[in-house]
């Protein structure tokens, strides 16, 4: 069985590195793994970029239909205000399948701004079964990434909030309306969408893209041999990390995105008690933590994750008060080295932060109830740590997931092999 992945990124971002963790864990299976992407960053040899240096013609498509790209999203820029919007367009339109070797089976995650969708599907061989892995809602939006309570991707996208418009046949109406036409030319039978979190899979399930289409959930997974429990002592002093404070961690892909709420996590260390005895420890690209209140330590990115799971070894609990998350691989890291974790109650994450059991929720923007809860679930860290250790080998090993995408594989080509005959 040969799979091809393809992906934006392979290492950048929560999504694409569980889309490379994922084709190590197959590779490791014995299934033939390749990776495709825009942006290199890692070394895997089987992890490969479209053409460098494309030949001239090649690069003044690309000019040509970037442009395009640039008018029909300028009107809306100021609305936006960085915030992600992605068009179902992109600069490579057919080149993608151009540069797949061959594959029984094609592997799609988050692909923003690399497949053009008209493009792709027209070109990828029609006997060629498609998993699609999301890692957020912009499959089956107009252009947003998380609709923040709007709902439009369950009838039609158009005035969209995001955008600020209030015009029915906006930008948002019109990707979804492409994004109709592609699905509704695909065999159901020919797709197959799997989320990590069943709360992303019942928001597919009800929009009116994907809902034609049959939905899995198969969580995301980590190496538990790589990210298990580690002597607490000798990891903060790894990383000068006071041996006597209340460590709490935060990480994130980027620490200046607003949207992992690291704000919030600021405002709350600002109520604990006794807040000399308090450490936050920040993982990740970004600005650094100056204005916490209680002594910070910033270990800056860390891509090697046997040092990642030191950082997490060396904390009390890890803070995720993220405004928008689906399954995040963060929370999973930290429950396989044993360490509870507080949460924003959002998407998927009360699949996995169990009150009582993996840590606690709370309601987003209380910044009370976050400290509180810090204060509270620190102290209880030891007590809940083989518990957190527990829930992440049985539930959410990469083991166990390529497993089941291995299985959901080879139905897919079964299928593909009964409809050939």
């Amino acid at each position: 069985m040969k799979v091809f992945h393809v992906g934006t990124y392979d290492v950048r971002g929560g999504g694409s590195l569980a889309m490379y963790r994922l084709h190590r864990g197959m590779r490791q299976r014995g299934v033939d793994s390749s990776v495709l992407v825009r942006n290199r960053f890692s070394v895997d040899p089987d992890v490969h970029v479209l053409p460098v240096r494309p030949s001239l013609s090649r690069r003044l498509r690309r000019r040509l239909r970037w442009e395009r790209l640039r008018r029909e999203l300028r009107p809306y820029l100021a609305a936006l205000h960085g915030d992600l919007f992605s068009s179902d367009r992109s600069v490579y339109s057919g080149e993608l399948v151009r540069n797949l070797s061959s594959h029984d089976l094609v592997n799609l995650h988050w692909v923003a701004g690399f497949i053009d969708y008209t493009a792709f599907f027209r070109a990828l061989p029609e006997p060629t079964p498609i998993v699609w892995t999301l890692h957020d809602m912009n499959p089956f939006t107009g252009g947003c990434h998380h609709d923040d309570g709007c709902r439009r991707f369950e009838a039609v996208c158009g005035a969209c909030p995001r955008l600020g418009s209030d015009d029915e046949h906006d930008l948002s109406h019109r990707i979804w309306k492409r994004k109709r036409v592609v699905f509704r030319n695909i065999r159901p039978e020919r797709i197959h969408i799997v989320c990590p979190s069943r709360w992303l899979a019942g928001e597919a399930s009800r929009s009116s893209l994907l809902s034609g289409f049959p939905v899995t959930t198969i969580p995301n997974g980590v190496d538990t041999d790589v990210f298990r429990p580690l002597d607490r002592h000798r990891s903060r002093s790894t990383h000068r990390i006071p041996g006597d404070a209340t460590v709490v961690i935060f990480v994130a892909s980027s620490l200046d995105n607003p949207q992992k709420g690291l704000e919030f996590l600021l405002r709350a260390l600002e109520h604990v008690p006794a807040r000399e005895r308090y450490c936050l420890v920040t993982v990740g690209p970004g600005r650094k933590v100056v204005e916490a209140g209680v002594r910070t330590i910033d270990l800056g990115p860390v891509d090697d994750e046997r040092v990642l799971a030191e950082a997490y070894s060396a904390a009390d609990v890890l803070a995720l008060p993220s405004l928008r998350e689906n399954l995040p691989s963060t929370t999973i890291e930290a429950l396989a080295c044993g360490i509870p974790v507080v949460a924003h109650r959002v998407g998927g994450v009360p699949e996995i932060v169990r009150p009582g059991v993996t840590g606690e929720l709370v309601d987003v923007g209380d910044v009370g109830s976050l400290a509180a809860t810090i204060v509270d679930l620190a102290a209880r860290s030891r007590d809940l740590s083989v518990e957190c250790r527990r829930v992440a080998v049985t539930e959410y090993s990469l083991e166990l997931q390529s497993e089941r995408y291995e299985r959901l594989y080879q139905q897919m080509l079964a299928r593909r092999g009964r409809d050939d005959t």
